[in-house]
């Protein structure tokens, strides 16, 4: 969504209230209008409450990408949300905190101020190795052990691997 004339992105139009927004899922770009968040409060009103629990989030606006009373980071099972603001897209940095993989998390004032938001969704289900023990061809591929047996150095090496292929998982392991 994108808004010239001093309404939010998402949220308050012009010189209105955000309300509450809710992002669980799909990607979501918002770009704010004179003086308004990307997603929050129009041209000099109040924020509301932003949760994100889901989904690929990218805000931008003239007074910060996402202003809210409250901005949660909620991410589900199995998954994890990092968070980046900053000045510019170019600029932005991960937030204290991120990734958060449980939880709820208010990240208002660590956004606040920021013109540019990014959150992303990453599934972190596939690491987590399935049943092991039953001794099936696919436990073993799976598992790097010929028995079907999950040891520390079989999911270390799943893990290393997954990391090379998905650098941004890096800040959920200690390898």
């Amino acid at each position: 969504s994108s808004n010239r004339g001093g309404g939010a992105g998402i949220g308050g139009g012009r010189n209105g209230t955000g309300g509450t927004v809710t992002i669980s899922g799909g990607q979501v770009t918002a770009n704010g209008g004179r003086n308004a968040a990307g997603i929050g409060g129009g041209d000099g009103r109040d924020g509301g409450n932003v949760t994100i629990s889901g989904g690929t989030v990218t805000a931008t606006g003239a007074k910060q990408g996402v202003d809210a009373g409250t901005i949660t980071i909620a991410p589900p099972a199995d998954t994890t949300i990092t968070v980046k603001a900053g000045a510019s897209e170019d600029d932005a940095a991960d937030i204290d905190g991120s990734p958060f993989k449980s939880g709820t998390t208010d990240i208002a004032g660590s956004v606040s101020g920021k013109k540019y938001f990014h959150s992303e969704t990453v599934d972190v289900a596939f690491i987590h190795p399935p049943d092991a023990g039953t001794g099936n061809r696919e436990d073993r591929q799976i598992h790097g052990a010929g028995n079907g047996r999950t040891t520390s150095k079989s999911i270390g090496k799943q893990i290393k691997t997954a990391l090379r292929c998905f650098p941004r998982l890096s800040g959920l392991f200690d390898v």
